[in-house]
This record gives C-alpha cells, structure tokens and sequence, in this order.
C-alpha cells in the first residue's frame, strides 16, 4: 500500500474535503469539509453523516466511490478499495463527479 504525504505544514490537523462548486448546494454552501484522518471510509463516513445527501451522490452503501466519480489525494488519483486508501493529516481529497453532455 502506497502512503500519500500530508502537505507540509498541516500535520495534526486532520484532512480536508475540497467539495466543487457544483455540489455544495448540498454542503450548505461549504466548499471545503474539515474530516479526520485515516483512511478514505473515513472520509466517506464523515460525509455520510455530516452530509447524506451528498454522500448518496458520491459514494455507495459500502463506502466505494460511484463510477462516475473520482477521488484525488493532493492530487493522486485514489483507488477503489476504500479501507486501503490512507488519508493523512493535511491531505486534501478532492472530488471530481463527471459531467453529463456533449
């Protein structure tokens, strides 16, 4: 299992969700998400609870994200396997859902 790095400066401080503009209807307006760390059902659990509607979007039942999303840390794509996928103090996760239309 790789370990994706905290940015510098930032340690001890949890996570961050970067949430994108077109989904923080659901956020109340909130474009970044404070979470703690560890792993990325972490991250998807703290969603879950904080925001349910948003998480239905995103995640499935099991924590995995849907087909049409990804998941960056600092900016590496994170695999599927939510309870592998470290997310350390620092990190920004960074949710990309695709986009219908041509």
């Amino acid at each position: 299992m790789s370990t994706i790095n905290a940015r510098s400066g930032a340690a001890g401080a949890g996570a961050t969700i970067i949430v994108p503009r077109s989904l923080t209807a659901h956020t109340g307006g909130e474009a970044q998400i404070p979470v703690p760390a560890g792993t990325l059902r972490t991250v998807a659990d703290q969603l879950r609870a904080r925001f349910p509607a948003l998480a239905q979007l995103l995640f499935s039942a099991a924590g995995t994200p849907l087909p049409f999303v990804s998941i960056y840390i600092n900016g590496d794509k994170a695999g599927a396997a939510p309870d592998t996928v470290p997310v350390a103090d620092g990190c920004e996760v960074i949710i990309v859902r695709a986009m219908a239309g041509g």
